[in-house]
């Protein structure tokens, strides 16, 4: 459907955002994953990676699955990108 904006859950925003805390370009990122380079660097503006979440019961998950995603994403760029950490 033209014009309509796709949602990403938090922890997947998470896990992109951590990957540009290490360095990862965004422009970079979104030739791997969907979102473009403009609204990685839009969620990357808005959070500051301080680990706050708007529910505090569910800051522990949500701590363990970032990690879980990043890992894997990580794994993954890895893969495209050998010799590069």
């Amino acid at each position: 459907m033209p014009g309509k904006t796709p949602q990403y859950s938090e922890i997947y925003k998470l896990a992109v955002l951590i990957l540009v805390a290490k360095g990862e370009d965004p422009h970079d990122l979104a030739k791997c994953i969907k979102p473009t380079a403009g609204t990685i660097r839009n969620w990357n503006s808005q959070n500051s990676l301080t680990g706050k979440s708007r529910d505090n019961e569910n800051l522990h998950r949500v701590k363990q699955e970032r990690n879980t995603l990043a890992e894997i994403l990580a794994s993954v760029l890895s893969d495209r990108h050998p010799g590069s950490s």
